[in-house]
């Protein structure tokens, strides 16, 4: 058996190579060592294996920076005195159809140095050709074209995150300085891009860096942190993600735009900028403000900003913005009122049936089941904020009724639902409750033509446990609306009053059966539609 160096101590520390790098290593190294080796894929264990090179460095460290009883300097001395190659011999050796098929036996049967020195006397150079550089004009326009269409590509999704993760910041630190919350914000940002890429080590030590970033600062934050800040370290982030908002500043004044006059149009010229200044500040003066509603100011201030700064003299236009974003904030306040009041008014049921009737006419492509659970879904929002304070009640629900249109979203992700639907998910995630919000029914849908076997009834509505009756009425009503999605609220009203009656009567007869197909099957086709 070969004697392998350990494999935390073969690959570099800080090395932080996604797989698609280690893939194009991996086809670069057996290229230019094996002999006329074509361009081949990447057995799956040979990546796992780099990959768990690097994992382990990170471990290794990460352990380092929580113990603080390992040198760090150490690890990388003992690494550094391991020549990178034997990684790559290492696998290579491990690959019975390489070995075979290029015939690198002899070096495999070497160690150290000798097996080192083998497969560099394999190399085959021509294998790869002679990157050709172009002209310097050429290879500059190349890169800037490469670099601005990288950067669009990411700049909406990121700074978008940023802004959320400021503005939250903002709120819970209001005391803060915006400094301070930018610089936490991108580490935060940081962390979120290596935890959703599945770097779980990287993720806990950028977490862990936050953590500690926090808790050694406390007095530029908030003394709130301090009771999170003394618990076990692996539970400190959920403890800080939860701390309520300290206290806003005793001087600080009631008005967003006022302080932000003396550099608003040159917030144009550097649009992060506006986020930065505009989000902070709004946001640390108003935490009862959900994320979305702050992050549609911003964007109305900015609409603002481009007319007013069009203008001879801009400050006679900026002070509209008040009343505008005033005017906004109202209607926002006033949807969640409504919502509240109807489930208030109706109660879960009637109130999830409401819901059905919307999102269905919205999205009739969706299956039943998907439909009861979505709506289902806006059911617990209100069940959870409309009972709360008037200064936590909005943040609340907009935020979770978000995270319920943003489940919808995925699933269109992943099968087309329609093309308003799409419309929606595809625009600012800010917008998703008012672009839903304003759908009607599906302009393009097509109602199948009418099937008497879906508004079949059976006793089971009589019998069932209350849920499944009422799971049961709700896939006749979602029936209902998917043959005849442009039912008027009078002819709706009518159908449902005419289907209690039936279920009432069929209910109270001695075989309930009987009466359901007596009362449903002795109307002809066309009385069952008009039912509808």
């Amino acid at each position: 058996t070969r004697l392998i160096p350990p494999k935390s101590v073969l690959c570099p520390p800080q090395l932080g190579f996604s797989h698609g790098v280690l893939r194009r290593v991996w086809h670069k190294m057996k290229a230019v060592f094996v002999r006329a080796l074509a361009y081949q894929p990447v057995s799956i264990s040979n990546l796992v294996g780099l990959r768990d090179f690097q994992n382990k460095c990170y471990a290794v460290v990460c352990l380092t920076r929580i113990s603080k009883t390992v040198s760090l300097f150490l690890i990388k001395q003992y690494f550094n005195s391991v020549h990178q190659s034997l990684i790559f011999g290492h696998l290579m050796c491990h690959d019975n159809a390489l070995i075979e098929k290029y015939g690198y036996t002899a070096c495999c049967a070497k160690e150290g140095a000798e097996e080192e020195e083998c497969f560099h006397a394999l190399k085959n150079e021509a294998v790869i050709p002679v990157y050709q550089h172009p002209p310097a004009e050429e290879a500059l326009y190349r890169f800037s074209a490469a670099l601005l269409s990288i950067f669009l590509k990411n700049y909406v999704s990121v700074s978008l995150e940023y802004c959320q993760k400021l503005a939250n910041l903002a709120q819970k630190f209001p005391k803060a300085t915006a400094h301070d919350l930018e610089e936490l914000a991108k580490d935060i940002v940081h962390a979120h891009e290596e935890c959703c890429k599945g770097h779980e080590v990287e993720c806990l030590l950028a977490r862990g860096d936050m953590i500690a970033h926090v808790c050694d600062h406390q007095e530029k934050y908030s003394t709130k942190v301090h009771d999170c800040c003394e618990k076990p370290w692996l539970d400190r982030a959920d403890c800080l993600i939860n701390v309520e908002n300290d206290e806003k500043p005793a001087d600080l004044s009631a008005t967003t735009f006022k302080c932000c006059y003396f550099y608003s149009c040159s917030c144009l010229l550097i649009k992060p900028f506006l986020c930065y200044s505009f989000t902070y500040e709004y946001a640390r003066r108003h935490p009862e403000f959900s994320i979305q509603l702050l992050g549609r100011l911003t964007d109305g201030y900015e609409d603002l900003l481009v007319r007013c700064c069009a203008m001879e003299h801009p400050e006679t236009c900026l002070p509209e913005g008040e009343e505008m974003l005033k005017k906004h904030v109202a209607e926002t306040l006033e949807v969640v009122k409504k919502n509240c009041d109807a489930h208030s008014k109706l109660g879960d049921y009637f109130f999830h049936n409401e819901l059905l009737t919307s999102y269905t006419k919205k999205a009739p492509q969706l299956e039943g089941e998907e439909l009861l659970k979505y709506t289902k879904g806006f059911v617990g929002v209100a069940n959870r904020c409309c009972n709360l304070d008037e200064g936590h009640k909005l943040k609340c629900a907009e935020e979770n009724t978000g995270l319920v249109l943003g489940s919808i979203c995925a699933r269109h992700d992943d099968h087309n639902i329609n093309k308003q639907v799409c419309k929606c998910c595809s625009g600012h995630y800010d917008d998703l409750r008012e672009c839903f919000g304003g759908l009607g029914v599906d302009p393009e849908y097509h109602a199948p033509a009418f099937n008497a076997d879906l508004f079949h009834l059976d006793e089971g509505i009589c019998t069932d446990a209350p849920e499944e009756a009422q799971r049961k009425k709700q896939t006749l009503l979602i029936n209902m609306i998917k043959t005849k999605p442009d039912i008027t609220e009078e002819q709706l009203v009518s159908a449902i009053v005419d289907f209690q009656g039936l279920v009432t009567n069929c209910c109270e007869a001695e075989n309930h059966k009987v009466c359901f197909d007596t009362e449903v099957y002795s109307r002809n086709t066309m009385e069952l539609k008009n039912f509808l």
